[in-house]
Order: structure tokens, then C-alpha cells, then sequence
């Protein structure tokens, strides 16, 4: 089961219709696209996610940098 055979369809301002297909229960995604019609964000999109990570800078390909405050970053 892919994660595109698991869909989440927008219905209106105040909930999402989510479509479950036979199979899908095994699906490592199943939690996460219950979570995400339940209105929880992904982990790797929090505002504060910088303070709970530890980068290791040498690692960063040039450019390819998207830390929000590099300031709070210890080298």
C-alpha cells in the first residue's frame, strides 16, 4: 500500500472526508493521514522545531540550509 492510495478529500470549512481503501490498515501512512485530518501538523513543519534538533552543519550541502534561526543553532 503506497501512501498515494491513501487520500484525504477537503469537504467543506469544517472537516476532512478521509478514504480508507482495503489494505491500507498496514500502511505505515495510515497514522499519519488520520493525524492530519485530525488537524495536527507534521512534526517536521514546527515553528520550534530548530530548538529540539541538533544540526551538524558540516553535513548541509551548501544552500540547501531552510534552518529558521540560525542563531539559536551551537556549533
Amino acid at each position: 500500500m503506497s501512501e498515494s492510495n491513501i487520500y484525504i478529500f477537503l469537504y467543506n470549512l469544517f472537516g476532512e472526508f478521509l478514504n480508507l481503501p482495503y489494505g491500507c490498515l498496514e500502511s505505515p501512512y495510515l497514522e499519519m493521514m488520520i493525524m492530519k485530518s485530525l488537524g495536527f501538523s507534521f512534526e517536521h513543519n514546527r515553528k520550534l522545531r530548530d530548538l529540539y534538533i541538533q544540526v551538524h552543519l558540516e553535513n548541509v550541502e551548501p544552500g540547501e540550509s531552510s534552518i529558521r534561526n540560525p542563531d539559536i543553532l551551537q556549533h
